[in-house]
């Protein structure tokens, strides 16, 4: 394993976690733009293209030499046994994406599961928070087999006021029916079954009434998904939550992956001079 030098950016992660320092390939701070890279290597690299491009690297074009977006450094002649992570670690210390996002990122090779849903997952299991209600009343989700998009479904449905007792029904029933992705009106319309509103067999029509009832519903929380994802998701990939809060502006807009790559907030297009990890709770 070799390392090229590239003016390694210094640490200057502060005692409260802001990152002032900018990644030097701002093209490739998005995971999918580095992965992206490795579909033209021309190069034997024995090493995962996800996980490499999980730990910062973008391919160079060059043999099987590899380099980080963020700090710069470049790393080559892999051996079978070298861990992009250790190796990135090892030869780049003072990395700063590696310092910030590298115990995030691992897990989430390594397990397969994304820690932002994790801290997302936060929302329902405490929503009791949000209405006053805790404990046996709030809705707890399964962290390994959630994700985002159910509980942005849940949470929608609440907010229009149905109580816990119809949602976690309604999401009972969509598990036992093998459902992997739960929408907002599939919810609703799980609670409208279970309280007799709508008739299961498809041969009983509705009543003008009542499909003008169901018809207003679906308007009022398809508004009330678009609202929360616009809230929680980064407003980049549209596919992860928002945890990286912009400074000197304070805008939460964009995820970890996304984060990196951005030079002027989204909303305000105030320069960005440092980036904060915000923890949902």
């Amino acid at each position: 394993m070799l390392s090229t030098t590239a003016n390694n950016n210094a640490a200057t992660e502060t005692s409260m976690g802001i990152t002032t320092t900018r990644a030097k390939y701002t093209q490739y701070g998005s995971y999918r733009s580095r992965l992206s890279t490795f579909s033209d290597m021309r190069s034997n690299i024995i090493q995962s293209k996800e996980i490499l491009a999980r730990a910062g690297f973008f391919y160079t074009g060059t043999g099987d030499l590899v380099r980080c977006f963020y700090c710069g450094g470049g790393l080559r002649n892999w051996d079978r046994s070298d861990d992009p992570w250790t190796e990135h670690k090892r030869w780049f210390p003072k990395c700063d994406f590696l310092n910030k996002f590298s115990d995030r990122e691992q897990t989430k090779s390594e397990n397969n599961v994304s820690a932002q849903y994790e801290r997302s997952l936060q929302l329902p299991i405490y929503i009791g928070q949000d209405i006053g209600e805790s404990g046996e009343n709030a809705i707890t989700l399964d962290p390994e087999n959630t994700n985002l998009d159910i509980i942005i479904a849940a949470k929608a449905v609440l907010h229009l006021g149905y109580n816990r007792s119809d949602v976690r029904n309604a999401l009972d029933l969509c598990s036992k029916e093998t459902t992997t992705h739960v929408t907002a009106l599939q919810l609703l319309t799980k609670i409208l079954q279970l309280k007799h509103i709508l008739e299961i067999d498809s041969e009983n029509s509705l009543n003008g009434s009542r499909t003008q009832e169901i018809d207003d519903s679906f308007i009022e929380i398809e508004k009330e998904n678009i609202d929360l994802k616009d809230k929680f998701f980064c407003k980049i990939c549209q596919r992860t939550s928002a945890e990286v809060a912009f400074l000197p502006c304070g805008h939460l807009v964009t995820c970890q992956d996304c984060g990196p790559a951005v030079k002027y907030c989204i909303v305000c297009k105030t320069l960005v001079k440092a980036t904060v990890k915000v923890f949902m709770s």
